[in-house]
């Protein structure tokens, strides 16, 4: 859009401060899914050492 800068609509600070807020939440749930994942990966690993106990050696070598 070929608007001049200063006929551009701009974000009231209340609405920025909004927006802010609202990224920072999707931020953290990712962090939350990104955790939660990592975690379970672990757990499957374990699990599967636990299943097959020479298989973790192997995979060492």
């Amino acid at each position: 859009e070929d608007v001049p800068t200063a006929d551009r609509k701009r974000f009231t600070r209340v609405e920025m401060q909004r927006v802010l807020l609202e990224r920072n939440q999707y931020k953290q749930r990712l962090f939350e899914l990104e955790e939660a994942m990592h975690w379970q990966d672990a757990m499957r690993a374990s699990k599967h050492e636990q299943l097959h106990p020479s298989a973790g050696l192997n995979a060492m070598n």
